[in-house]
This record gives C-alpha cells, structure tokens and sequence, in this order.
C-alpha cells in the first residue's frame, strides 16, 4: 500500500473518530525501538515508561503458550530469530524456556530470559501502561480467543454494534477473573512461604 493510501485511510480514520466523539489511543507495536532494546523484553518496557513521564502508553505485547502451559511475551511461532534456541514455544517446556537467554537484533547474546505474562503484569502493576495483549495461540478460555478477534474485526470494519460491546464486556470480565485468579495463587504462594506450608 502506498504511503498517500495509508495516510488517506489514516485522515479517514480520524474523521470517523471525531464524529463518533471517540478519543484515539496510540499504541506501540511490539514496543518498538529493536535496535536498541531486546524486543519482547522488560528493559525496552522500562525504557519506554521512562520515555512518557506521567502520560499514559499503550504497547502492543504478543503472547504464546509453552508446551506446560505457561504464556509467555513472544511474537514469533518458534524461539529461534530472538533467543539462544531452537523450536516452536508451543513445543517448549517451561523448563527449557527458562533456559534461553534473548538476542539483540544484531544476533549478540544477552543475560535478559523471555518474560512471561505474569512477569509482565507484575511489571505494569501501579504503571501507567496500558497493555494491548495479541494472543497469537489458542490458549484456555474456550473461545475468547475468536471472540477477541471478532471484535477486533468489527472495530476494523467500523461495525460496531450492540453486540460487538456486549463481546467485548464478556472478553473483560474473563480477563479480569483470569487476573484475579492469578493474584490469588500469588497470595497463596505468598501464604505458604510464610508458614512454611507445602
């Protein structure tokens, strides 16, 4: 697509945004700034919170399941252009996940491991980043996945509907019993460490 289309679609965009009374939220692919920063890494979130003072940001974070079913920040299908492995992350376990250090995009190796979603969370706790989550495997939820693409199809096509915020009600409060759920465990864990319980 040239660059008049895009800016055209862009113009487009904001004039149907400003009709609707809708504010625009910019988010950052994958984080951006590669050549500086690991991608899919905490260090490049915290340079870019750093970059924004006390605005809020939006970073778009790419999220795959290991083969032990732990979601981890990872935009490729295998580990193998961004860490020191090899092989599908659905084929990985956590153990050998943990193993991998991540590649700047020069191929140099770093001390940095991939981050995982709860890795991630506890991050952006009390930031002000706001988390835009591409979850690029079925993951468990049934089919909140394909409902969460639903509603980014509408939201593209500029359908948006009773239904479409209906969906997208039931996608927060899903995520939020999710969130809730692991804020729970990590209580849990928390209690066990105390009492020294197993």
């Amino acid at each position: 697509m040239s660059k008049v289309k895009i800016i055209n679609s862009l113009l487009i965009t904001l004039f149907f945004v400003n009709q609707l009374h809708a504010q625009i939220k910019i988010a950052g692919h994958r984080s951006g700034y590669y050549s500086e920063y690991l991608e899919s890494s905490l260090p490049l979130m915290q340079f870019i919170e750093k970059q924004f003072g006390l605005d809020t940001i939006m970073t778009e974070v790419d999220l795959r399941m290991s083969k032990s079913g732990t979601i981890y920040m990872m935009h490729d299908e295998t580990v193998d252009r961004t860490t020191t492995g090899k092989g599908k992350v659905s084929d990985l376990t956590d153990g050998e996940l943990n193993g991998l250090f991540l590649k700047k995009e020069t191929g140099a190796i770093t001390d940095q491991r991939i981050p995982t979603l709860e890795n991630l969370l506890k991050f952006a706790k009390n930031k002000k980043i706001n988390l835009m989550l591409d979850i690029k495997t079925p993951m468990p939820g049934g089919d909140l996945p394909g409902k969460m693409e639903q509603t980014e199809m509408d939201l593209v096509n500029k359908q948006i509907t009773e239904q479409t915020i209906q969906r997208q009600k039931e996608i927060l409060t899903r995520l939020l019993e999710s969130e809730k759920s692991m804020r729970e465990q990590d209580l849990d864990e928390e209690r066990k460490g105390e009492y020294g319980v197993d």
